[in-house]
């Protein structure tokens, strides 16, 4: 568990608590919630590893806005550790994707790189719960 800037610990991608939830999407939503919160806390570490845990379900989903905002978020990671080209980098490729163009825009998913999860391309979802970067 980690500690957050208020003594709080916050710890929810903990195994017992994803088996529980039991809805990939939540799952997807609360570690992306996660990640982006401990950017915000400056607890970079604590971002990756939620960033990591996403990987192999996105790959699954096949959501490109998921797969958008986990590299929003390595952007932003990026530019805290002031790995400015990298950053530059990361932010660029999210900026030129048409999905990103609005951050309400109900889109169809599209594959993810390896991605074998078919049912996945027919979904739609609705992401307007975050501000996009930047601020």
């Amino acid at each position: 568990m980690a500690a957050n800037g208020c003594g709080l610990k916050t710890h929810i991608a903990e195994p017992s608590l994803r088996k529980r939830i039991n809805s990939s999407e939540d799952i997807i939503n609360s570690l992306e919630s996660l990640a982006h919160i401990s950017i915000e806390l400056n607890q970079l570490s604590d971002a990756d590893s939620y960033l990591r845990q996403l990987d192999p379900l996105i790959r699954a989903n096949g959501n490109r806005l998921d797969a958008l905002d986990v590299l929003l978020a390595q952007g932003r990671i990026a530019a805290a550790r002031r790995q400015d080209q990298q950053a530059e980098a990361l932010f660029r490729q999210v900026e030129a994707d048409p999905a990103s163009r609005s951050p309400c825009a109900s889109t169809r998913s599209t594959s993810w790189p390896g991605s074998s999860n078919n049912k996945a391309a027919s979904t739609t979802r609705r992401r307007c719960t975050r501000p996009r970067w930047p601020p």
